[in-house]
């Protein structure tokens, strides 16, 4: 039986019961999305960035939490997958690589709030191609109605995120206690769904570190 958001919240305000009503559910929300980033909880989404010839970086939608895979469309039915890389990686493998020539991509990495493409596209998207597909997790805000996935058979992270989040705010002496508990949850999380402890996205922040890497 699905575990509902109802009895999650239930079981965080039993540690902290001066959560108050009205940021129960924002607060479920916020480790909803924090989750998110790190675990895949849902099928993936599928993204369409425009391209810009000669344009290595783009801002994607605030509501993409995380990107799993790429490939890039030159045409309909027609396209590679690209390969995951990273600024440092870059800086490390291949001097210059910022000031390299336009071409078609084959790799793709993510900096802040930016997805890149590696070498920049030397096309720009004109009816709908060339483009890349991002198959990432969107953000879904949940209502008190609702459940977690099917799939999931144990609430802890979700609990111990929002215990964390509300210990940051008002209970700053359990923050690291609360820490602890939320990196162990959200670990065991990942290795029920993942098999393999979670690798933080670069653009997740923490206080205290709740990924281990």
């Amino acid at each position: 039986m699905a575990i509902s958001v109802a009895s999650v919240i239930s079981d965080a305000t039993g540690i902290y019961n001066s959560i108050p009503t009205a940021r129960q559910i924002t607060l479920f929300n916020e480790a909803h999305a924090l989750i998110g980033r790190v675990v895949k909880l849902y099928p993936d989404d599928a993204v369409d960035v425009s391209l810009t010839a000669g344009t290595q970086k783009y801002t994607y939608d605030a509501d993409v939490l995380r990107v799993w895979h790429a490939a890039y469309f030159s045409a309909a039915g027609t396209s590679h997958p690209l390969t995951e890389t990273s600024v440092d990686e870059k800086d490390y493998n291949e001097e210059g690589w910022r000031q390299a020539s336009s071409g078609i991509p084959h790799e793709w990495f993510e900096e802040g709030s930016q997805i890149g493409f590696y070498p920049a596209p030397n096309t720009t998207t004109s009816a709908s191609y060339p483009k890349v597909v991002l198959y990432c997790q969107q953000r879904r805000v949940l209502t008190t109605s609702d459940s977690l996935p099917d799939f999931i058979n144990d609430p802890d992270a979700w609990v111990d995120l929002m215990a964390y989040k509300w210990a940051r705010r008002r209970h700053p002496a359990d923050t690291q206690m609360r820490a602890i508990l939320a990196r162990k949850s959200l670990n065991a999380l990942s290795m029920q769904v993942m098999g393999r402890a979670v690798r933080s996205k670069p653009s997740m922040h923490f206080d205290i570190p709740l990924i281990n890497h």
